[in-house]
C-alpha cells in the first residue's frame, strides 16, 4: 500500500474528517511506511486538492476529495438507502455522449457501477428502482460520480426487453453472494483471535479486513430478493458494525499506547 493511499484509507477507516499528522504517522508505521512518506503524501494530497492544510500539523478532506470520503464511510447508511421494489426500473440513456472520450466513459462507467446499474443495451444502463432516493436525487448522485450531465434518467414502470427473463443474469448473483460469504467469514475469524495479537499487528488486521469488507459494502449494488439474497448482504451489514466498532477501540488504544510511550520517553531525556 502506498503512503498516499493508506493516508486516505485512515480517514475513512478511523471516521474523521480531520486528523493530526501524528495519527498519520503512528497508522503508516503498522504497514512499516516512514514518517517521511507520510509527511511528504499528505503534502502532496494536499497539492492534489484532496486534503487541506487545516493549522500545523493538521489535515483535513477538502471540498474536493469530499465525493471520495463520503464514498468510503456510505456502507454506513446501507439500511437508509434501500426501500420496497415494486417492479419498476430506473433506465438512463448516454449513447448520444458518445464513447471517444476514454476518460470521460471511465468515470461514467464508475458512476453506474457505483449506483448498481448494469448495461441493458449499448449506452441503456438499468437498474431495479428500489432505492430510497428519487430520480432526481439519484441522477445528482450519479452526476457528482462523474456520469456527465448530458445524460437522460427516467423511471420505467414496465421494462419489456427480448430477454426480459435474463434481466437477474445482468448481475452475478453468485460472484456477489460469494463476496458475502468470504467477508462473513473473514470478520469471524479475525475477531476471534484479535485478543491474541500483538496491539499493532491486531490494528494492522482489522483495517486490512475492514478495507475489504468495505469495499464489498461500497460496490453492492443493493439489489432487491429475487436478485440476491438479501438476508445474507444484511448479515454482512451488521456484522460489519460490530467490526468497525471493535476495529476503531483497537486503533485507538494503539493512539493512546503510542502517546503515553512518546511521553515518556520524552520525560525521561
Amino acid at each position: 500500500m502506498s503512503a498516499k493511499r493508506l493516508v486516505l484509507s485512515l480517514f475513512g477507516a478511523l471516521d474523521d474528517a480531520t486528523l493530526p499528522i501524528s495519527k498519520l504517522i503512528v497508522g503508516a508505521s503498522v504497514f512499516g511506511i516512514e514518517e517521511s512518506a507520510v509527511r511528504m503524501a499528505a503534502n502532496r494530497l494536499v497539492n492534489d486538492g484532496v486534503l487541506s492544510s487545516l493549522e500545523r500539523g493538521w489535515y483535513g478532506i477538502s471540498d474536493q476529495g469530499e465525493t471520495l470520503y463520503e464514498a468510503s464511510r456510505a456502507w454506513q447508511k446501507q439500511n437508509e438507502r434501500m426501500g420496497d421494489w415494486t417492479g419498476e426500473w430506473v433506465v438512463v440513456h448516454v449513447a448520444h455522449l458518445g464513447r471517444s472520450d476514454r476518460q470521460a466513459l471511465r468515470r461514467r462507467n464508475r458512476a453506474f457501477m457505483l449506483c448498481g446499474f448494469a448495461e441493458l443495451e449499448s449506452g441503456l444502463w438499468v437498474r431495479p428502482n428500489n432505492l430510497t432516493l428519487s430520480t432526481g436525487g439519484l441522477r445528482a448522485e450519479l452526476v457528482k460520480l462523474g456520469l456527465g450531465e448530458g445524460a437522460v434518467v427516467f423511471r420505467a414502470a414496465e421494462l419489456i426487453h427480448q430477454h426480459s427473463d435474463a434481466f437477474p443474469d445482468l448481475w452475478d448473483r453468485n460472484a456477489l453472494e460469494s463476496s458475502y460469504h468470504s467477508a462473513l467469514a473473514a470478520m469471524a475469524e479475525s475477531a476471534s483471535t484479535l485478543d491474541s495479537r500483538p496491539l499493532d499487528v491486531a490494528a494492522r488486521e482489522v483495517h486490512e479486513i475492514g478495507s475489504s469488507v468495505v469495499s464489498v459494502l461500497t460496490h453492492d449494488p443493493l439489489l432487491p430478493d429475487p436478485f440476491v439474497d438479501t438476508s445474507l448482504r444484511q448479515k454482512v451489514y451488521g456484522a460489519m458494525r460490530s467490526y468497525d466498532a471493535l476495529g476503531k477501540s483497537i486503533w485507538e488504544q494503539l493512539f493512546a499506547e503510542t502517546t503515553q510511550w512518546q511521553e515518556n520517553a520524552s520525560a525521561a531525556t
